[in-house]
This record gives C-alpha cells, structure tokens and sequence, in this order.
C-alpha cells in the first residue's frame, strides 16, 4: 500500500451532494495513510434547462461552494474552488486558472502540500496541471465529450493534452481502455470497486425496510441512481405490468408527468447513501433501463455491482459493461426481451443464481482496488 505521500485529486463527482462515485471511494481509502485534498468536481460547461431538475442540482452546487474548503478528517480535505462554468472562452479559461491556481495553492499551504501526486478525473482540470507535483495521473472513468451540453471541441482538446502530458492513464471503462491502450504505453485499466459490506446489508433479515417503500404492493423492480434512464421503455414496462410496482430512487430526471400519474410506478426521491439497502432490501429485482447511446457505451456503471451486491437480479439493456458479467446479469436487446428477463428473474430465481451473483463481485471491493493502483503508482514515483 502507498504510504506518506500527498495527493491532489480534482474529482469527477461532488463530495456533498452526490452519494459517493469513485473518486470518493478511491481517496477515503488512499487517505488512510496519504494526505488528500479532495477538489470538488470543475463543471465542464453549463446547459441551462429551466426546470427542477436543473434547480436542483443548481442548489446543491452552490451549497457546495458554501462550504468551500472542509477538513473530512485527520488526512483528509474537501475543497469547493469557485470557477466560471464555461470553458469555450479563450478569456475565461485563463479567468479560471487563475482562480484555480490561487484557491489551490492556499489550498496546499493551508495543509502542509509541498509537492502531491497530481489526480485528475475530469478533463476541465487540464488548465492547473503547472503545479509542482510527483507525477500527474489522468483517471478516464468516462467518456466526457459524450456527455450532452457541454462545448465538446473544448473538452476534446482539454482531454488531449493530459493524455500527453500524464505519467499514467487509467481508463475504468473497459472499451474505451480496448480502443485506447494501443496508442499509449502508459494506458492502464482501473476497474470500480463496489462496497460490498454496504450493499449485502440488503441481506440482513433484521435490517428495517423503510416506510415508504414498505407498504408499496410486491413484487417490486427497483431502480437507484441518477441519469441516461429510457423513460419510454420504462412506460412500456410498467404498462405490461400494472400489478408489478416500479420504484425509483434518486433525483430522476426529464420525466414527463404523464409517467409520473402511473398508478404502479413510485418516484420515491433521493435517498443517503447509508439508506441504499434498506431500499434495496424490498426490491425484488434490481433494474438497468438506460437509454443506450455513446455516453452508455463507454461507461462502466458502479451501480452494476452494488446491485450484484445485494444479491437481487438485475436485468440490464445490453452494453459493454454489463456483457462482461452476462453469467450472472440479465442482458435484454430489446424491450419485449427486457419484459421477458423480467418475468423470469422474478419467477425462475433460486438461491444458487444468488450466490452466483454474490461471488461474482464480494471479492472486488474497493480496498482491493487500491492495492492494485499502489502497486502501479509506486512503480512510476522516481
């Protein structure tokens, strides 16, 4: 295990307002025995939609720079630097790495950071990566110019110079890493880990079920998380089944409100982290029902193996990431096969298929993640 160094990670996701993404589980475990600043997540844009869903995600931003920066614990710091969220603007991204330079190095002299292993996540971090630092690592866990709203030749530019400029790429996405590793000696596959201590609570024949969910009519096909659902293969599901309840939790997004008035389906609101399984505990099957396009293709879901975790089905579209573990995960290619797994998962699953599920992933936890990525960052330190 790496041990007595400084890290500065400029993170993919928001400490306080998202429930933990890898970034997160990656430096709560290094912090253990390095020191970590943790950098909130640098906008990579703004696409403004008039609408709760943007208010709310608006509202926990600004809630976030409130806190600016915050000591987690002994060896571990959370800073919320204040940027312009625009990056197309030749003015504006020297604006923002001035803003930038002068909140990270009072940063780092606040907390005693001489000279870190500089952690990247997001590409929009490029502009601060002049910093003295031991070696700069560019971790790819998605790939950004897919996402929609955003200035897509900035970013791409952005993301081309630290693939230049890093010591190690890592790449969580296992295609993107196939199509990649070619053109790089430094390109490294990092797989996401999963809290399996977490997640198998849903196990627990004494953990409480909350009541929200408790008096909801079984069987119930749950769904937890944010984004890329296919809201109109979940209309046809939940329209096949009008005695089967759909309950979603998380801040789901663009849904129109004649989904909403369906009788059997539950928008059941965020929920902490901490209350995940006990959600998940009532679930009879745990479902993917994205709506596939570039940004899906590429990505590697940690919710995959938090489902697995718990030890429910799960039945998933199909796409890269959940073919890798098709032995143990219903993959659909089309919506009357998705209904079809569906029906199967709820009325054909035994306690072998379970065990299958759970061993399928009670070994790739994220602590394991870390001594690999030890391994392999020590071997680059001079």
């Amino acid at each position: 295990m790496i041990e007595g160094h400084e890290i500065i990670c400029f993170a993919g996701n928001d400490w306080w307002y998202r429930n933990p993404g890898s970034s997160n589980h990656l430096m709560t475990y290094l912090a253990k025995h390095n020191k970590v600043i943790y950098i909130n997540s640098i906008a990579m844009g703004i696409s403004v939609q008039w609408n709760r869903d943007f208010l709310q995600r608006a509202k926990g931003k600004v809630r976030s720079h409130l806190k600016w920066i915050k000591r987690i614990n002994k060896q571990l710091v959370v800073m919320s630097p204040i940027t312009l969220p625009i990056y197309r603007f030749t003015i504006i991204q020297k604006l923002n790495r001035l803003l930038l330079s002068l909140q990270i190095k009072y940063c780092m002299k606040l907390f005693h950071i001489v000279k870190p292993i500089l952690w990247i996540s997001i590409p929009t971090a490029q502009i601060i990566t002049d910093i003295p630092k031991e070696i700069l690592v560019y971790h790819v866990h998605d790939k950004h110019i897919a996402q929609k709203g955003i200035p897509k030749d900035v970013i791409k530019r952005l993301h081309a110079k630290l693939l230049q400029a890093s010591d190690i790429v890592l790449y969580s996405s296992y295609k993107y890493y196939g199509e990649s590793r070619g053109n790089s000696s430094n390109a490294y596959f990092l797989d996401h880990g999963v809290d399996y201590q977490h997640f198998s609570r849903a196990m627990d024949k004494n953990l409480e079920i909350p009541d929200d969910i408790a008096g909801i009519k079984r069987p119930i096909v749950g769904y937890f998380g944010i984004g890329h659902e296919d809201w109109e293969l979940v209309r046809y599901l939940v329209a096949e089944r009008p005695n089967w309840s759909f309950v979603f939790i998380g801040q789901s997004q663009n849904v129109k409100s004649e989904l909403k008035s369906m009788s059997n389906l539950f928008f059941l609101g965020k929920k902490m982290y901490s209350e995940i399984p006990h959600y998940a505990k009532a679930f009879d099957v745990c479902i993917l029902p994205y709506k596939i396009d570039e940004w899906v293709e590429y990505s590697n879901p940690i919710k995959l193996k938090e489902y697995l975790s718990t030890g429910k089905p799960v039945v998933s579209i199909s796409f890269p990431a959940v073919e890798r573990y098709k032995d143990v995960v219903y993959c659909a290619r089309s919506r009357e096969e998705f209904l079809s797994l569906l029906d199967k998962s709820i009325y054909e699953d035994t306690k072998e298929e379970q065990q299958k599920r759970i061993n399928a992933v009670k070994n790739e936890t994220w602590d394991k993640i870390v001594e690999q990525l030890s391994d392999l960052l020590v071997s680059h330190i001079r």
